[in-house]
């Protein structure tokens, strides 16, 4: 399954990085993909084993709330 969250706060490579390395963090995840210019986070992952609050908690804690 896939799906695409807005983080707003991106703004460099940096936090695109970081934003990449906490998601693929997540128990779950398989890939992640980061648009910098798009403010996106696509990720793909495995049904039934991904827990998508853990994913917008972890974003939070890192300081890039996912917009609702």
């Amino acid at each position: 399954m896939e799906k695409v969250y807005r983080v707003p706060r991106m703004h460099c490579n940096g936090c695109a990085a970081t934003v990449e390395r906490v998601a693929r963090g997540v128990p779950g995840v398989r890939s992640v993909h980061v648009d910098l210019a798009g403010k996106e986070v696509r990720v793909v992952f495995e049904e039934g084993a991904f827990d998508e609050e853990a994913l917008k908690r972890a974003l939070e804690q890192a300081g890039y709330p996912v917009a609702a």
